[in-house]
Protein backbone atom coordinates (compact mmCIF):
# COMPACT_ATOMS: atom_id res chain seq x y z
CA UNK A 1 0.00 0.00 0.00
CA UNK A 2 1.27 3.48 -0.83
CA UNK A 3 0.02 7.00 -0.06
CA UNK A 4 0.77 9.83 -2.47
CA UNK A 5 0.17 13.52 -1.74
CA UNK A 6 0.43 16.00 -4.61
CA UNK A 7 0.00 19.74 -3.99
CA UNK A 8 0.52 22.56 -6.52
CA UNK A 9 1.79 25.70 -4.75
CA UNK A 10 1.45 27.98 -7.80
CA UNK A 11 -1.58 30.10 -6.91
CA UNK A 12 -2.51 33.16 -4.86
CA UNK A 13 -3.38 31.20 -1.70
CA UNK A 14 0.30 30.27 -1.38
CA UNK A 15 1.70 33.79 -1.31
CA UNK A 16 4.43 34.26 1.30
CA UNK A 17 4.67 32.64 3.69
CA UNK A 18 3.70 29.54 1.71
CA UNK A 19 3.97 27.31 4.76
CA UNK A 20 0.82 28.69 6.35
CA UNK A 21 -1.54 27.51 3.61
CA UNK A 22 0.35 24.26 3.09
CA UNK A 23 0.12 23.50 6.81
CA UNK A 24 -3.61 24.27 6.80
CA UNK A 25 -4.20 21.85 3.91
CA UNK A 26 -2.11 19.09 5.50
CA UNK A 27 -3.81 19.50 8.89
CA UNK A 28 -7.21 19.32 7.20
CA UNK A 29 -6.09 16.15 5.40
CA UNK A 30 -4.81 14.66 8.65
CA UNK A 31 -8.21 15.19 10.26
CA UNK A 32 -9.99 13.60 7.28
CA UNK A 33 -7.86 10.45 7.27
CA UNK A 34 -7.38 9.99 11.02
CA UNK A 35 -10.11 7.33 11.33
CA UNK A 36 -10.03 5.86 7.81
CA UNK A 37 -9.41 2.16 7.20
CA UNK A 38 -7.70 2.22 3.80
CA UNK A 39 -8.56 -0.47 1.28
CA UNK A 40 -12.07 -1.04 2.69
CA UNK A 41 -14.07 1.71 0.96
CA UNK A 42 -12.60 3.05 -2.31
CA UNK A 43 -14.13 6.48 -1.62
CA UNK A 44 -11.91 6.78 1.48
CA UNK A 45 -8.74 6.06 -0.49
CA UNK A 46 -8.61 9.42 -2.29
CA UNK A 47 -9.28 13.04 -1.42
CA UNK A 48 -9.18 16.26 -3.41
CA UNK A 49 -7.11 18.93 -1.66
CA UNK A 50 -8.40 22.51 -1.83
CA UNK A 51 -6.86 25.84 -0.90
CA UNK A 52 -8.52 28.39 1.39
CA UNK A 53 -10.34 29.84 -1.65
CA UNK A 54 -11.86 26.46 -2.57
CA UNK A 55 -9.63 25.86 -5.58
CA UNK A 56 -8.40 22.32 -6.24
CA UNK A 57 -4.65 22.32 -5.60
CA UNK A 58 -3.89 18.65 -5.27
CA UNK A 59 -4.82 15.16 -4.22
CA UNK A 60 -4.22 12.41 -1.70
CA UNK A 61 -4.40 8.85 -3.02
CA UNK A 62 -3.79 5.48 -1.39
CA UNK A 63 -2.99 2.68 -3.81
CA UNK A 64 -2.81 -1.01 -3.09
CA UNK A 65 -0.91 -1.86 -6.26
CA UNK A 66 1.39 -4.71 -5.28
CA UNK A 67 3.87 -3.75 -8.02
CA UNK A 68 4.62 -0.28 -6.59
CA UNK A 69 8.11 0.07 -5.14
CA UNK A 70 8.88 1.25 -1.60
Amino acid sequence: MQATITINLDNAAFEAPQGNELARILLNLAHKISNVEFGVNPYDDQFILRDINGNKVGSFVVTTDSTSSS
